[in-house]
């Protein structure tokens, strides 16, 4: 038996043993994320198969078929995604699993006012303090923020260096002091956006996603994802709802291959 048969009797088997249309379905995705199936060609020790593409086709069709929901994850989930591509070992393990379940509220820390669209001109900093960086800066235009556990954050850690190589990148803790969250009310009262005040805030040095420095490398991944994930949601159903979807919506995301052109890129 080939790989991909022996791979769809065993995707066949495990609907059969554990799905049932009265299963609540948070039951469900924990089944789904912990047997694996939930991003199929992930890394094994970040709760995936290490399937390759045709591989991964022939179990998403099995649970296609079925009408379940399963596979996927690997391409619309851009928080452990991006994660997965680039964090420490620690905190994989501290999160992965967690953002699979979609039980961490998330939002992305990238705008600032008077940047305009230059992610680059960014001037919120991160200095060093022992095994942390202290935060200081503004965000505007974050959805999510108000609810979220974690920040996708970018700030300046050398001003020495050219403004695309001085950037860091990090998994910021939202719900600690020094950070104050406001809306931006528009005109229709609508209050979808905030920005976020970041003054003395803490994030632990084993937060940084990739290398120092070389955040906008992390940046290009995220942002790729974000667009190749946003045109699955077009073409089909999000994920499941959760934290972070009830924050400001489901945010989809890309694949691992996008990972691997950035990170060849940053080693340029």
């Amino acid at each position: 038996m080939s790989s991909v048969s022996a791979l769809v009797e065993e995707a066949r088997d495990f609907i059969r043993d554990n799905w049932s249309k009265d299963i609540d379905l948070a039951e469900w995705r924990e089944k789904v994320v912990d047997a694996k199936w939930a991003a199929l060609r992930w890394p094994v020790d970040s709760y995936g198969r290490g399937l390759n593409d045709e591989e991964a086709e022939a179990v998403e069709a099995v649970f296609s078929e079925a009408g379940i929901s399963g596979p996927g994850q690997d391409k619309f989930n851009l928080w452990a995604g991006t994660l997965v591509g680039f964090g420490t070992e620690e905190l994989k393990q501290q999160y992965v699993r967690r953002l699979l379940l979609d039980e961490v509220a998330m939002c992305l820390l990238y705008s600032e006012p008077g940047a305009g669209s230059d992610l680059a001109g960014i001037r919120t900093t991160a200095v060093r303090d022992g095994d942390e960086w202290v935060i200081n800066g503004q965000k505007v235009w974050t959805s999510g923020a108000k609810g979220a556990d974690i920040g996708m954050l970018i700030a300046r850690t050398d001003w020495d260096q050219p403004k695309h190589r001085g950037i860091s990148f990090f998994y910021f803790p939202m719900k600690q002091p020094g950070v104050e969250v406001r809306p931006l009310r528009q005109a229709t009262g609508d209050s979808r956006f905030n920005e976020v005040f970041i003054t003395d805030a803490r994030v632990p040095h084993a937060n940084l996603l990739g290398d120092l420095n070389k955040g906008w490398w992390v940046l290009q991944s995220a942002l790729a994802y974000e667009r190749a994930a946003m045109g699955i949601s077009r073409r089909g159903p999000r994920g499941p709802g959760g934290a972070t979807s009830a924050a400001h919506g489901s945010i989809p995301s890309p694949d691992l291959s996008l990972v691997k052109v950035a990170q060849q890129a940053g080693k340029s």
